[in-house]
């Protein structure tokens, strides 16, 4: 505390003379080293001598993984390529240790090969022998805990030396918000269990300063944080407030996937149940249902700045087998996977094939917001230049303009009801109960609309 002892404490009192044990020893430089007992508060003023109670070194083994690694210092081009922050993939084991994801390229690992070795790697190398890095320390628990120098790959069968290479340990806060987290692990029943599933990142959303997730499937369906104690599964009305069906008691973390600690479901009637299984951990991005809208920005190059601005996913239509975007702004502008190496913002003439005014060379990314590989722009001269400040985001559909048309189909029905499928017209600048609606393009007495608590009809 500066001045007399050691404090277990908060982080909000951190290097303050406050806390809940204390070590009235300023000689030691670190506290596992002195011979004196702790003192633990009562919370009324007074401290209670424990001389049981002792301060001594771990052995590193018995810790959990760290939330995040940084990889630093190397020298060889494709172990630079290896570089960066890297993601502990909560409930996931490679040979039976865990296992890293980069957060810049979902392809990199780090891993254990299984015998002798940790090795940042590809993903189709996961847990083999192979990679552009190894660590040739099987004794490391995890590869941060290791004193051994690292090696890097010549590429041509040569290991050298990387003494200024570095894998540490780095606070979680420094991890960008996974772009998907999932909540399961344990079954849930009542009105929680609408609150299980697939959440995705309200990119450039925060809540209480910080980041907040919509559910996939249920977009009125949110995890937040609520200001003070807690992470919550909650319905938008109850946005950012200490309200919910689920909570999560763990106020240190940035997201709720790094906490250690377990969820509580709400039973209804004030109390809360314990849930020893049930955790929130991040989620394949790849599982994740395209998001419905999408927005460009940041591009410098003129001709890149006319494919910039919000794009509509076109359900059940694909390019290349992958979900595709088109611009509201012009119809004949869309984003869609090329087939081979990268996504492209391009003309419908050139709809999947090699060519456009923007390129994202992902072919690992399932839909192009998940990425964080810059995207390029074209010159108009066959070169491409970066575009580090071009950003693809995921952004709530409520933020597209309604659709000029819609369509009911895709099954036989019958009876009156029958009278209902077809295509219908937006009705401009007319809304019911604050949302569009639509009239039967054949029959204008047939509406699609609306009803103002819990359904369209």
């Amino acid at each position: 505390n500066g001045t007399s002892a050691w404090n277990a404490q908060s982080e909000a009192s951190l290097g303050q003379s406050r806390g809940w044990m204390q070590l009235l020893d300023s000689s030691c430089h670190t506290p596992d080293v002195s011979l004196l007992s702790w003192e633990t508060a009562d919370g009324a003023g007074k401290w209670d001598k424990k001389p049981n109670l002792k301060c001594r070194e771990a052995d590193p083994s018995t810790m959990p993984p760290a939330s995040a690694l940084v990889l630093s210092g190397a020298t060889e081009a494709k172990a630079q390529d290896c570089l960066g922050l890297y993601r502990l993939i909560k409930g996931y084991e490679v040979n039976g240790r865990p296992c890293w994801r980069s957060v810049r390229r979902s392809d990199r690992w780090i891993a254990f090969n299984g015998e002798n070795a940790w090795n940042a790697q590809s993903e189709a190398s996961l847990g083999q022998k192979r990679g552009w890095l190894q660590l040739l320390d099987s004794s490391a628990a995890t590869p941060n805990m290791s004193k051994i120098p690292w090696d890097s790959a010549d590429g041509n069968g040569k290991w050298s030396k990387q003494p200024n290479l570095k894998c540490l340990a780095v606070d979680n806060t420094e991890l960008p918000p996974p772009k998907a987290i999932i909540l399961d692990g344990e079954p849930v029943i009542g009105t929680a269990a609408n609150y299980i599933g697939l959440y995705r990142l309200a990119e450039g959303k925060l809540v209480n300063g910080r980041p907040c997730y919509r559910h996939a499937e249920r977009p009125t369906h949110w995890v937040a944080y609520n200001g003070t104690s807690a992470w919550n599964a909650q319905s938008e009305a109850s946005l950012g407030q200490s309200r919910g069906w689920m909570q999560l008691l763990d106020s240190s973390c940035h997201t709720p996937d790094v906490s250690l600690l377990s969820w509580e479901t709400a039973d209804g009637a004030g109390k809360w149940d314990k849930k020893p299984n049930l955790k929130c951990r991040e989620a394949d991005p790849s599982t994740m249902p395209p998001a419905s809208a999408l927005v460009l920005s940041g591009a410098t190059e003129a001709k890149a700045q006319d494919c910039l601005g919000l794009y509509r996913l076109i359900k059940g239509y694909e390019v290349n087998g992958r979900p595709c975007w088109r611009s509201v702004r012009r119809s004949d502008r869309w984003i869609a996977f090329n087939g081979e190496n990268a996504w492209n913002a391009q003309s419908e003439a050139s709809l999947g094939q090699k060519r456009g005014w923007l390129q994202l060379l992902d072919s690992s990314a399932a839909t192009p917001n998940m990425s964080k590989i810059p995207w390029d722009s074209a010159d108009g001269n066959g070169k491409w230049s970066k575009q580090p400040n071009l950003k693809c985001l995921a952004v709530d559909n409520t933020e597209l303009p309604p659709p000029k048309a819609i369509i009911l189909d895709g099954e036989p029905v019958i009876g009156t009801a029958a009278n209902y499928i077809g295509l219908y017209r937006l009705a401009e600048g007319k809304l019911v109960n604050g949302r569009p609606c639509y009239r039967h393009a054949e029959r204008p007495t047939h509406w699609v609309a609306y009803n103002g608590t819990s359904a369209w009809n």
